[in-house]
């Protein structure tokens, strides 16, 4: 395993469920190298993704992806999905 996959390995076992953006941003890494280190350690079984709203979370087992979620994170994806329907009927 490469030194930056155990980095972020560790950062998630220790932080709980994180986004992808903020491991990019940990590590000063662009957000599609995030992916693409988040995708090899999904796919060797080491962590789990979770899409909830509008992010990507990253969290290994008996972390709970909701946890993560924030009333403004909530707020936020509210407020953009009102704005996308503003005026059509459901």
């Amino acid at each position: 395993m490469t030194d930056i996959k155990r980095h972020i390995l560790e950062y998630v076992r220790s932080r709980g469920p994180v986004k992808t953006y903020a491991i990019a941003k940990h590590f000063k890494l662009t957000y599609g190298t995030a992916q693409y280190y988040v995708y090899l350690l999904e796919r060797e079984r080491l962590v789990k993704v979770a899409k909830l709203l509008s992010a990507t979370y990253v969290y290994v087992d008996g972390q709970d992806p909701m946890e993560a979620v924030t009333v403004r994170d909530l707020l936020t994806y509210l407020a953009k999905t009102l704005k996308r329907h503003k005026g059509k009927r459901p």
